[in-house]
């Protein structure tokens, strides 16, 4: 089916042109990979909110990477985005929050990804679903008016 990679940022040296080379070697246009320019912080939900899906694609081979939970995927569960992330530490806690917004998938099992996210290109339904658990774990789970209420309670008792 037609996919489009959105990518928004800066590139790294050399990535731009090796992410095309593996996108043409799988049988995709140039078209489908799209570079998008950087945003201030405070738009990024309204950019994500323009997407279908959130790609969380971490790494796991260095400790810190394994155990951290990168903005992305709150900003993805804010716009109401259904996130498809690596099966790390730190995102595994997430999908055990919202585990029918957040699908996991082994770190290097290129395959698995694809199978996953195929099942929400093809099935509408399914992905609205899990756009709805997505907006519903921003709501009530990841949201800073709760949190924050959480971090003045930890600091306060600290304090006394």
């Amino acid at each position: 089916p037609p996919i489009t990679l959105s990518l928004r940022g800066s590139w790294a040296s050399g990535y731009e042109e090796e992410i095309r080379r593996v996108a043409q070697s799988a049988g995709l246009g140039n078209s489908q990979i799209r570079h998008l320019p950087r945003k201030p912080p405070e738009q990024l939900i309204e950019r994500a909110t323009q997407h279908d899906v959130g790609l969380a694609l971490e790494q796991s081979k260095k400790w810190n990477r394994d155990i951290c939970i990168t903005n992305k995927i709150f900003a993805y569960l804010l716009a109401g985005l259904p996130v498809l992330a690596t099966d790390t530490q730190g995102q595994r806690y997430i999908h055990q929050q919202a585990p029918e917004a957040v699908r996991l998938s082994p770190v290097d099992n290129v395959q698995a990804m694809a199978e996953q996210l195929l099942e929400w290109v093809e099935n509408s339904e399914e992905r609205r679903k899990a756009s709805e658990a997505a907006r519903q774990a921003a709501d009530d789970r990841f949201n800073w008016d709760i949190e924050k209420e959480k971090l003045l309670a930890t600091v306060q008792s600290a304090l006394e």
